[in-house]
């Protein structure tokens, strides 16, 4: 989890008394439980996406529906025992660096650690009037924070979010990295940030560690001019929420039916949505790529095309929700 590079830059950095930023954008312990047998990782019950585990409680959380469950030595699928806790969140980075390094003092700031009114400013102002060594952190912590006496930022994994099923997955990595960066070498004392990747050679994790921010945003530009994303087109994310998986397909298919007669629009999908399921719905979406010369046309043709019966949500098992150049296409 720290490398040998980053020990011995925190070990550095302390013995001058100098303070730390650390960042894990991932909050928890570890981020999945896997049977090591035969590969099943355990779900959220009401979601699909894996549960984390937390050892402050020593439960496993959804980061999505907030559900919680006891964990279980055995496999739900296979029913062995041997089961296994992978990858590291917060709650485990900073109990690797207190074992590591002994004495040290660690303000950990993440989701779990500012749910009550005026956590986020008090752990803050800890970290400010010297109190503790190292400001432990995900996202949270990459911009924003001036403190003049930290010399030293680390990100513990720049891979999380690198591979994420979104065409801006690449672009908010750099943002991370950059941010984050941008924390240290404010002041005169010798800074420095160590960057720990497994793709080392990624484009945008290489041209963060360099700030090349303007060749990044050409780059960009350019990738989007390719595949016909913003600012090149408007793009449109519809997607269907169905308590029973079968109306939600059903009603994107309907959907997709009346859309592909217009020649002018690029269509992608139907299909399930990356995240699948978020209780209680099961989540099909449709992508929608279209001129911007022709986004009031179009505009004009949806109304003319598509029922308002279709659109809205008389019946409560099913919901639309339309997105017009979405952040996330998750």
């Amino acid at each position: 989890i720290i490398s040998a590079n980053l020990a011995n830059a925190i070990n550095e950095h302390l013995k001058k008394s100098e303070q730390i930023i650390l960042l894990q954008n991932r909050r928890g312990y570890s981020l999945i439980q896997r049977c090591a047998n035969c590969g099943a990782i355990k779900n959220c019950q009401r979601c699909a996406i894996a549960m984390t585990y937390h050892r402050t409680d020593n439960c496993l959380h959804c980061h999505y529906c907030e559900a919680v469950e006891n964990m279980k030595p055995v496999c739900g699928e296979c029913a062995s025992t041997n089961v296994e806790c992978i990858g590291s969140g917060t709650q485990r980075v900073k109990d690797v660096l207190e074992e590591q390094f002994p004495g040290i003092s660690i303000l950990r700031m993440d989701m779990d650690t500012v749910r009550n009114k005026g956590a986020h400013e008090k752990i803050l102002r800890k970290f400010h009037n010297a109190e503790a060594d190292v400001l432990l952190g995900t996202q949270m912590i990459a911009k924003g924070l001036d403190f003049s006496n930290v010399s030293l930022v680390g990100i513990i994994s720049a891979d999380i979010g690198l591979f994420v099923p979104d065409f801006r997955s690449g672009e908010k990595t750099f943002q991370l990295i950059y941010q984050l960066i941008g924390r240290t070498g404010r002041r005169d004392k010798s800074s420095m940030a160590i960057v720990q990747s497994h793709n080392t050679d990624d484009f945008y994790i290489q041209s963060a560690c360099n700030l090349q921010l303007e060749e990044t945003y050409n780059r960009i530009l350019e990738d989007r001019k390719e595949l016909n994303y913003p600012p090149f087109s408007r793009l449109i994310k519809i997607l269907f929420l169905g308590k029973k998986e079968i109306d939600a397909k059903e009603k994107s298919q309907r959907f997709f039916s009346i859309l592909k007669k217009n020649s002018n629009i690029q269509i992608l999908g139907p299909s399930l949505a990356p995240i699948e399921y978020i209780a209680p719905y099961w989540r099909y979406q449709i992508l929608i790529k279209c001129k911007k010369s022709y986004w009031q046309k179009f505009h004009t043709w949806i109304k003319n095309s598509i029922s308002f019966s279709e659109l809205e949500n008389q019946n409560q098992n099913i919901k639309i929700k339309i997105d017009v150049d979405p952040i996330s296409t998750l």
